[in-house]
């Protein structure tokens, strides 16, 4: 592995989009993909437990305007390497909007390398 692998990315993803990257994920051979799908659950839910810490408790659940909303998650380079390869083994017509997203992101620097010891720790 490249120092180059190591280096960590935010990318964006809705709620959809994340689960057709672990269904891509799911359709890859356990021992090379358990580790980022764990990794991925783990910021996920830490995501929805803070939203729910964040969040006041009167019963909104009809007005859920950010229920779509897209969540940052910290991936390195070979992790994104791996989840983009997964993708590319599910029929097009799947994934050709969350390709383009990604694409999009990598372009507009929108997928920016994080540099902080923190997230360096998280992947060590």
């Amino acid at each position: 592995m490249t120092r180059a692998d190591n280096d960590v990315f935010a990318v964006n993803l809705r709620l959809e989009e994340g689960n057709l990257m672990m269904t891509a994920l799911a359709e890859c051979p356990f021992k090379l993909v358990y580790e980022l799908i764990g990794r991925l659950n783990q910021q996920a839910n830490a995501k929805a437990a803070k939203h729910n810490d964040d969040g006041d408790d009167s019963d909104d659940s009809d007005n859920d305007d950010d229920g779509d909303a897209a969540q940052e998650f910290l991936l390195t380079a070979a992790e994104l390497k791996l989840a983009v390869t997964a993708l590319g083994n599910l029929p097009f017509n799947r994934v050709h909007a969350l390709i383009q997203n990604l694409q999009a992101q990598i372009q507009t620097g929108r997928v920016r390398a994080t540099a902080t010891a923190a997230a360096k720790r998280k992947f060590a």
